[in-house]
């Protein structure tokens, strides 16, 4: 008897429709954490919190929705020293999507899509990439894109 293996459109929907979470018994505390993920509720920033260590600092990117509210007392984050860093990633508002109307930018093409695409390494050149966009000199790129390693 042949079993067919799920089709791929099943196996990514699957994957979107799968909670992931980060049970931070398994980690030792980071140093940092990125809170990257859209939510409606702040499950995602309570899991940041919860995983980083004292001293350490949370960078919330992210596109929470206007009713989100912190659920965690602030005491506790200021007692424990951590550092709240926000970088607001992108949005949607009055029929506009940052995020779609850049990808249009960039599928169109042109100098300023290949300035901003040239610059690509592995993710484990992560430390290169960095210190290329410190450099000081005319060849510093203008952004580096970071590839999976595969």
């Amino acid at each position: 008897m042949m079993v067919r293996e799920p089709s791929r459109a099943y196996q990514l929907r699957h994957i979107l429709d799968s909670r992931i979470t980060l049970h931070s018994a398994d980690l030792p505390p980071c140093e940092a954490v990125v809170d990257a993920a859209f939510g409606h509720s702040d499950s995602s920033m309570r899991q940041a919190l919860s995983a980083v260590r004292d001293g350490g600092t949370v960078l919330v990117q992210n596109a929470y929705a206007p009713h989100v509210f912190l659920s965690v007392p602030l005491r506790d984050v200021f007692r424990r020293s951590i550092t709240l860093r926000g970088s607001f990633s992108y949005c949607r508002a009055n029929g506009r999507n940052d995020f779609r109307d850049a990808i249009d930018v960039i599928a169109k093409g042109g100098d300023w899509a290949a300035l901003m695409t040239r610059d690509r390494l592995p993710l484990k050149q992560l430390p290169q990439g960095l210190a290329a966009l410190r450099g000081g000199s005319h060849q510093r790129p203008f952004k580096v894109l970071l590839t999976s390693d595969t």
